[in-house]
């Protein structure tokens, strides 16, 4: 053997490619085709201000003229276009204003994202001008397509949805929500700004609840409030008329963005307290308390506890409270689980049913008979008919609330309990029906 030591040739793969799974960002600047490359996912987040680090946006900081090839750009070609050879500096600029290649799904990706959210806006932002209710997403994401809704990915999914609602009147009748405002100026301009938003100038404007306090001792509290619900579109013209036409002492804020008319909640027929929101109502009068009834010898467990249920108080939220009502002295406070245990076993249908409705509530049907239903209820009369097939001795009450166009059914069962919806009502007929 040869004292000499071997050197071993190592055989370095010929099939590798760099830098591949990446994404490359172009710029042609004086003549010349800049590139970088970039990891996937993380172009757009740098643009929107997400990502702050550049090392976790660029896999390396050269500067090519063909990334694929893997020919680097000339220091000559840097400073002719960029007026520097910092390549460091010349990445950040074609970041920034670079055009982004990116691939087939990744593109798909984007448009579906932006569609839904187009579809989010629509249902947040837009009702039924018959009901004022919102539509589901699922109908207006089928109205999108049955329109041929095209996404742009260059606008905002705001933008695009609003300027789509046009179309979608030829399909269905919608129209924005509208908002409600509050205008707080002095009250030497109170009567100007009320007789500014009912002349019409201002779009389906609508004054709700004024609030003047020109007889405040104080000049602290000289200010007067006009809460009013008007289209979107006239936020503008407030904002002008509080600036310029108040003294500039005013001030426009919008109480809420979407002004719909929600389903039936908790305390819907009570009286004056209802305030209506966003898809809820808020009541601030506390039904009154029930005598508790005595528990009925050999009454099934299920029976005692729906019968002490029935007498708890309900909180303001439509909940019962951990009192009991009595009718011979103060209530009594029950034991935390029992009344957590009596909270959960209420049926929901029962929670907050007021008997007799309140005020600013119409009642188009007193509470009778469901086949006596006039013939303008017709409708509702054959779709309500299945439960005195169940069970008989069932009444019902139509109602609606002040200002509203939506008519509520009221069910009431043979012992006199009310229930919300259909459904509920029919579900214990027939579970009073497998008792017998």
């Amino acid at each position: 053997m040869s004292g000499r030591a071997s050197v071993t040739q190592l055989a370095l793969p010929t099939g590798i490619k760099k830098l591949t799974n990446i994404a490359v960002v172009r710029l042609k600047k004086a003549g010349v085709r800049f590139e970088i490359a970039c990891y996937k996912n993380t172009v757009v987040a740098w643009r929107d201000g997400f990502e702050k680090d550049l090392d976790n946006v660029l896999q390396t900081t050269k500067v090519y003229n063909n990334v694929s090839k893997g020919v680097f750009a000339k220091e000559e070609d840097l400073l002719r276009a960029f007026g520097t050879k910092d390549e460091e500096t010349v990445s950040r600029a074609i970041l920034d204003t670079g055009e982004l290649q990116v691939s087939e799904k990744e593109r798909k990706n984007v448009f579906d994202v932006i569609f839904r959210d187009a579809v989010t806006v629509l249902v947040e932002k837009c009702v039924n001008p018959n009901t004022n209710r919102p539509y589901p997403p699922g109908m207006i994401e089928r109205a999108l397509r049955e329109i041929h809704f095209s996404v742009d990915p260059m606008r905002s999914a705001k933008q695009q949805a609003l300027a789509a609602i046009p179309k979608l009147r030829a399909v269905f009748p919608i129209k924005r929500a509208a908002m409600r405002f509050k205008l707080v100026v002095g009250s030497e301009w109170f009567e100007k700004t009320k007789t500014f938003l009912e002349s019409g100038a201002v779009l389906d404007a609508r004054v709700e609840r004024t609030a003047h306090h020109d007889d405040e001792p104080s000049s602290l509290q000289k200010m007067s409030e006009i809460v009013c619900v008007a289209d979107p579109s006239a936020y503008r013209a407030c904002d002008a008329f509080v600036r310029d036409e108040t003294g500039k002492t005013g001030r426009l804020e919008v109480v809420t963005v979407a002004v719909t008319e929600g389903g039936v909640s908790v305390g819907a027929f009570e009286s004056g307290g209802a305030e209506t929101t966003t898809g809820t109502v808020r009541t601030n009068a506390k039904p009154k308390a029930n005598p508790v009834k005595p528990e009925h010898p050999g009454a099934e467990p299920s029976e005692t506890l729906a019968r002490a249920t029935r007498d708890l108080r309900l909180s303001d939220s439509g909940e019962p409270s951990s009192f009991e009502a009595s009718t011979d002295g103060p209530a009594r406070r029950l034991p935390s689980s029992t009344a957590r245990v009596l909270r959960d076993a209420t049926p929901r249908s029962e929670r907050g049913v007021a008997a007799e409705a309140g005020a600013g509530v119409e009642v188009l049907y007193a509470r009778g008979k469901i086949a006596d239903l006039p013939e303008a209820y017709a409708s509702r009369r054959e779709r309500f008919a299945p439960l005195d097939a169940v069970q008989a001795g069932w009444t019902v009450e139509l109602r609606r609330r002040g200002g509203s166009s939506a008519v509520d059914a009221v069910f009431f069962d043979p012992d006199g309990v009310g229930y919300k919806a259909f459904a509920d009502a029919r579900r214990e007929a027939l579970r009073a029906k497998g008792k017998r």
